[in-house]
């Protein structure tokens, strides 16, 4: 049986403290020990979810530690991440499990000395009733920073733009695993056709009203085992991109220039995180 939260250190370790991309950090974990099903979930639930909400987790280890987390060793910060985002976010995992698998994650990896205090702050967690104090609503920038796990320059950046109403709109948007949308390749297939093989591997359908070539995926497993996926009968893209494209209708022979980096929100956005959040100006002929 997979050790899932080992699996999630390991993946995590890399992507924090060895600038490798999630996604294919998470791919790669996900081929190599060959999971599937509930263990695909639970992983990516896991990863995902710390990364989304590192700043936040750091701030509820604060309250609980003694120990600055500038001074936590690496390995045992990353156990800390895993554990208390369970014990905050993760419903269907009993804290007691959430308590127990870290301490045994600390063993494994030879923090024995670490295990006692991973023990005791997420002991004291569940003691408390997991209960923490956010900062108060009036230092708006603080506030924002920690709720939605967003950098303080990125709150003050938005803030200076947008307006403190509007900034916590854009930065609620960024919480959450958004659905995954697909454009058919309708050179190999059509919507319908696709909908009703998708349908017969178990994976749930949806059309997007506004978009004609357009689907939204979920109980999807590894995109990568898709047979459709694997030979092309689809893409997987946001469906804002998509429907820039229908909105600028390019015609064959015309260039088109992505130039997504001279809006200040993406160009915020491509500071944020370990780059995966960067936009690239590109040009592209149309044949």
């Amino acid at each position: 049986m997979a050790d899932v939260r080992y699996i999630a250190y390991k993946v995590l370790y890399r992507v924090l403290y060895e600038d490798a991309y999630s996604a294919i950090a998470l791919n790669n974990a996900v081929r190599d020990e060959k999971l599937s099903g509930v263990d695909v979930s639970f992983l990516s639930a896991l990863v995902y979810g710390v990364l989304e909400r590192k700043l936040t987790l750091e701030y509820i280890i604060r309250r609980y530690s003694s120990i600055r987390i500038k001074k936590i060793e690496k390995k045992t910060l990353i156990v800390l991440y895993l554990g208390v985002y369970q014990l905050i976010y993760m419903d269907k995992v009993p804290d007691s499990a959430a308590v127990n698998e870290s301490v045994k994650l600390c063993k494994r990896l030879g923090l024995h000395k670490s295990s006692g205090f991973v023990n005791a702050i997420l002991r004291n967690m569940v003691r408390a009733d997991k209960t923490y104090t956010l900062p108060d609503k009036s230092d708006t920038v603080r506030y924002l920073s920690v709720v939605y796990s967003c950098p303080e320059s990125l709150v003050e950046g938005f803030i200076a733009d947008y307006g403190a109403e509007l900034t916590e709109k854009i930065l609620s948007g960024f919480i959450g695993r958004p659905p995954v949308t697909v454009r058919v390749n309708t050179l190999k297939t059509d919507k319908r056709t696709l909908m009703r093989r998708l349908k017969e591997q178990g994976v749930k359908v949806e059309e997007i009203p506004f978009l004609e070539n357009s689907l939204k995926l979920s109980s999807t497993g590894s995109l990568e085992k898709i047979p459709q996926f694997i030979s092309g009968q689809f893409f997987v893209e946001d469906a804002a991109s998509q429907l820039c494209a229908e909105l600028l209708g390019a015609k064959p022979g015309e260039a088109v220039a992505d130039v997504c980096r001279e809006a200040s929100l993406f160009t915020r956005l491509s500071a944020w995180g370990t780059g995966e959040r960067s936009f690239p100006t590109t040009y592209t002929s149309i044949s």
